[in-house]
């Protein structure tokens, strides 16, 4: 009984850690270890259901916050995503704006054992890289190469390449990633970043791109 209760507990954490496929967060972005109260330094919660409390890392925190068009992401206690713009709001006295050493964020995040995810009480903040758009604005970069991705498009177009698909997208305030088919030349138009962290690698002919 209590072999088959370990291979269970075993299970139960590989199931639990399912990693963002798109890795996006490192040292240019990450800003510090932060304290946080009730008021809360950043004041956007992602809701918890089921499957970002199994998934929560701080990849899919800062794409879902930067979806949001927030500058800040942070995760706190393994499996908290916190959103918001300012996490320097508070006066140099008050304890919630007290920069802390990296190691009071000390718990594994939930969705990979291999980052840390805040602490009780402490945020591991990053900046999520949202720039203001400017219109007629064309920048995109390739983040996946021969990857589809799982989520249903919210647009498909035929294109004839993909600076045509990158146009398609840009003027379409709603659209975040797009993906190019070279076999068939259909262009697939997303509206959330996050989207990117779910996708089936060694699929010949297809290119994931990202808006900046």
């Amino acid at each position: 009984m209590m072999i088959n209760s370990f291979v269970l507990l075993i299970l139960a954490r590989i199931v639990n850690s399912i990693k963002c496929g798109l890795q996006v967060t490192g040292d240019h972005n990450y800003v510090g270890c932060f304290v946080d109260t009730h008021i809360r330094l950043l004041p956007h919660l992602l809701p918890l259901n089921g499957q970002h409390h199994n998934e929560m890392e701080n990849n899919r925190c800062l794409l879902y916050c930067k979806d949001r068009r927030y500058m800040y992401a942070g995760t706190e206690i393994s499996q908290h995503c916190f959103c918001g713009d300012d996490p320097y709001q508070y006066g140099p006295d008050d304890v919630a704006s007290m920069y802390k050493m990296n190691y009071d964020c000390n718990i594994e995040c939930a969705g990979d054992s291999g980052q840390i995810c805040g602490g009780g009480w402490r945020l591991s903040i990053y900046k999520t890289g949202l720039l203001p758009f400017e219109q007629g604005e064309n920048s995109y970069m390739l983040v996946f190469n021969n990857t589809i991705l799982t989520t249903p498009a919210n647009l498909v177009l035929k294109s004839r390449s993909t600076t045509e698909c990158a146009r398609y997208c840009s003027s379409s305030l709603s659209c975040k990633v797009f993906v190019v088919s070279t076999k068939t030349g259909h262009c697939s138009l997303y509206s959330s970043f996050e989207v990117a962290c779910d996708g089936v690698h060694d699929k010949d002919g297809f290119l994931v791109y990202m808006m900046k």
